[in-house]
């Protein structure tokens, strides 16, 4: 049957590539909220900046359509005002002095209409008005053409007066409504202004408003996120210290047990000793008769078998003072691969072996770790069918801390039922089989800081992954050796 992934108790691998939240991490999170800070401020200035230069284009026009509705009105005033100055006008050279301001101010007005659509506007209620004014002038100039030959008497002066009295308030009145038009334009221009002006101003005043909201906002999130920062720091710490006291209970707890094992294997051994002796004499007695002699060389094979069980106790006791020595994986695995060569061509399986190019290092026992290889090994070999592939993978995981040992075999796997307890010490599903060997390994492995789990096989065969913390003074980049599938582990 396929294997499966053991659901038992999370491994210290597992808690290592599980991501959490640090320091460093809080203040990547606060670098990005200060991004989004800025290219909000951002937006907000440009966004101001673009309606201020828009209000100033258009405050720009209003300020020139207001200056040519001045200079209209000047216009108007100086189209006028020849006219009257004739009243006060005596010699002849007063006379064409006037003529020709009058001639320039009617072109000046000219043109003035002309450039009306520069400036979006419509002066045609205003041309009757300036028109009479200024056919009401020319009728001034035309009575008072005779001043042009010749200074007048008091009589022909009085004359004149009487008959340009009438156009000189036609031309006044016509001048008052065209002033009258232009500062109703004056007025409406200066309006559209302030109203520009007053809604620019409500609009900086909402993004004030909106900017003071933002800031507050910003504040009280970033002392929010601190106090989450120093509440998850402190839960870090204090999950920290859980997990060291954890591993120093764990480590205790082992001790004790295989302080346990050794007595009573210390216990066992000696008094098991002597009865195997006695029925190896027993034995050997000459007037024995079938029956008997069977029955002993069973109890001498069940007295062996609980030696066996009996020097596994001892192993497991021995792992708790364990040498730390610097060991190269990948030469441990050749190591177990050359003990077993004579077994696995007399089994007729093929074993291959991936390990990694640059040497992995660990710290730890050297039998030992060469047990555990041996110990999976062995445990492959008796699984897989003749002709099939046992695969060995050694590799560094995603983090780079842990070194994968992944031991594949293509036989039926481990059923379902039993996949929890393959751990368990004296458990085993093998006739005659002690039990002792998988829980050895996983024994080892916790003793080096690390574990071994049952995973899923990808040839439908059993799988296990051995995970053993590198050697700290090493420094080994996961791109630096081959990739195997021990990074798809976990």
């Amino acid at each position: 049957m396929p294997s499966s992934r053991s659901s038992g108790p999370e491994s210290p691998v597992d808690g290592h590539r599980k991501s959490r939240i640090r320091s460093h991490h809080l203040y990547v999170l606060l670098a990005l909220f200060d991004v989004v800070v800025i290219m909000f401020s951002l937006l907000l200035h440009s966004r101001t900046i673009e309606d201020a230069n828009r209000v100033t284009d258009a405050a720009s026009s209003l300020d020139a359509q207001l200056r040519w509705l001045q200079t209209a009105q000047q216009r108007v005033v100086e189209l006028n005002a020849p006219g009257n100055d004739l009243f006060r006008a005596e010699q002849p050279e007063e006379y064409e002095s006037l003529r020709r301001r009058f001639n320039s101010a009617k072109s000046n007005m000219a043109a003035l209409f002309k450039s009306e659509n520069e400036h979006a506007f419509s002066l045609s209620d205003l041309q009757p008005d300036v028109d009479s004014m200024t056919r009401a002038a020319e009728g001034l100039f035309e009575e008072f053409q005779p001043m042009a030959a010749a200074p007048m008497t008091a009589e022909a002066r009085q004359a004149i007066l009487l008959k340009a009295g009438p156009l000189m308030a036609t031309m006044d009145e016509q001048q008052h409504k065209a002033l009258w038009i232009l500062g109703g334009l004056v007025t409406q221009q200066s309006e559209k202004k302030n109203l520009l002006l007053q809604e620019h101003e409500s609009r900086l005043h909402s993004t004030a408003v909106y900017q003071r909201v933002f800031i507050a906002a910003v504040i009280a999130i970033l002392v929010g996120v601190l106090i989450f920062g120093r509440r998850l720091q402190a839960s870090d710490r204090a999950l920290e210290e859980q997990r060291r006291l954890l591993a120093q209970e764990r480590q205790d707890r082992l001790a004790a047990i295989g302080e346990l094992c050794s007595s009573v294997a210390h216990g066992i051994r000696n008094p098991l000793a002597s009865i195997c002796s006695s029925v190896e004499l027993a034995l050997e007695a000459p007037d024995l008769n079938e029956r008997t002699a069977k029955r002993l060389r069973d109890t001498l094979r069940e007295g062996e078998r609980l030696g066996d069980r009996v020097r596994g106790l001892l192993d497991v006791a021995r792992m708790n003072r364990a040498v730390r020595d610097r060991i190269s994986i990948g030469d441990a695995a050749r190591q177990a691969a050359r003990e077993l060569e004579t077994e696995i061509e007399k089994l007729g399986v093929t074993l291959t072996l991936g390990l990694p190019k640059r040497p992995v290092f660990v710290d730890g026992d050297h039998k030992n770790i060469e047990l555990a290889l041996i110990e999976l090994l062995s445990n492959a070999m008796e699984h897989t069918p003749q002709g099939g592939t046992i695969r060995f993978d050694c590799g560094l995981d995603a983090t780079g801390r842990y070194v994968a040992i992944v031991v594949e075999d293509s036989g039926p796997g481990v059923p379902k039922a039993v996949r929890r307890r393959v751990f368990d010490l004296f458990f085993t599903t093998k006739a005659g089989g002690t039990g002792i060997g998988l829980a050895s390994v996983k024994r080892i492995a916790q003793i080096h800081g690390g574990d071994i789990e049952l995973a899923e096989g990808e040839s439908g065969g059993a799988k296990f992954v051995l995970t053993l913390p590198i050697a700290e003074t090493q420094t080994v980049a996961p791109a630096e050796r081959r990739p195997t599938p021990a990074d798809r582990i976990g």
